[in-house]
């Protein structure tokens, strides 16, 4: 019964041995995969801080842009309006241009009208003083 229960003794020795060899495989794959577990949470982690900063510079960039389409709308407006005002000074501009060619041309008429009447009145005032010498003697009796 000694040579059973030894033989017993050193079957139940090995099977403790494979167990405790198992259970360190099983300890080593356990401890392994928490390495693994802990380096992919911090890659998460840095994933996750990564996605918020560039939601961030998104938000930013947006930001930047409806400022942007606001100024252009502005400046469009803006453009759009010195536009209709250079059309309106524009054509303002052309009827003082007629305005001034017409008083010109008045002008010019007006300054021949002068011209003439004054020539006029030279050969009037000559005729004039002429039939006035005819009038008077030329020596006039002293008195």
């Amino acid at each position: 019964a000694n040579v059973i229960f030894q033989v017993r003794f050193t079957e139940e020795e090995e099977k403790a041995a494979k167990a405790a060899e198992e259970k360190k495989k099983l300890q080593q794959g356990i401890q392994d995969l928490e390495e693994s577990l802990e380096e992919e949470e911090a890659q998460r982690q840095k994933l996750q801080l990564e996605k918020v900063q560039l939601d961030a510079k998104l938000k930013s960039i947006e930001d930047e842009k409806a400022i942007v389409e606001d100024q252009n709308s502005k400046l469009s407006y803006e453009k759009k309006s010195l536009e209709e005002r250079v059309g309106e000074v524009t054509t303002k501009l052309s009827q003082e241009e007629e305005k001034a060619k017409q008083l010109s041309k008045a002008k010019a008429k007006q300054e021949a009208l002068i011209a003439e009447l004054e020539d006029q009145i030279s050969k009037g005032d000559k005729s004039s003083h002429e039939l006035q010498k005819e009038k008077v003697p030329t020596a006039w009796p002293l008195v």
